[in-house]
């Protein structure tokens, strides 16, 4: 192997005290160690699709504006919104931070979620993605860019 493989990782720029005790958590000690690191999963967040072309039960990004954001009250209260683009809607549902997420985003913005869909109660295809990732875009022109 070579040398410099063997280096430790805070040998490397940017790779503080704090950077290092976390690495070290998960096995990376030194240089070797962070190449050979492979992440738990992959998922391709590049290919595009329409909503109503999002496949049910499979990791996906769903690209849209916001059409509705609401705080559904009772025992579990949960953040209901509805991202559409020009093939259909999406219900996203988080039962958790919606004290962030009602205050986080307004009608019209463009986001792209991640996370995987599922039907619920028997409505059409396609129509709810639970706890999923949030990204938000900031585009001034085209976001996909």
């Amino acid at each position: 192997m070579l040398p410099e493989l063997d280096r430790p990782v805070h040998t490397l720029r940017g790779v503080g005290e704090k950077r290092e005790a976390l690495l070290q958590e998960v096995g990376v000690c030194t240089v070797a160690d962070l190449l050979l690191f492979l992440p738990y999963r992959y998922i391709d967040r590049t290919c595009e699709r329409g909503i109503v072309e999002l496949p049910l039960e499979r990791e996906v990004t769903a690209v849209g504006r916001v059409r509705s954001l609401d705080v559904i009250p009772g025992k579990r209260r949960r953040f209901v919104m509805v991202l559409e683009d020009d093939s259909g809607e999406l219900e996203c549902v988080w039962f958790a931070g919606f004290q962030y997420f009602k205050g986080a985003f307004a009608e019209g913005d463009l986001l792209a979620l991640g996370g995987k869909i599922t039907r619920f109660q028997g409505r059409g295809h396609a129509d709810r993605v639970g706890q999923g990732q949030l990204f938000q875009w900031q585009a001034d022109g085209d976001p996909r860019i």
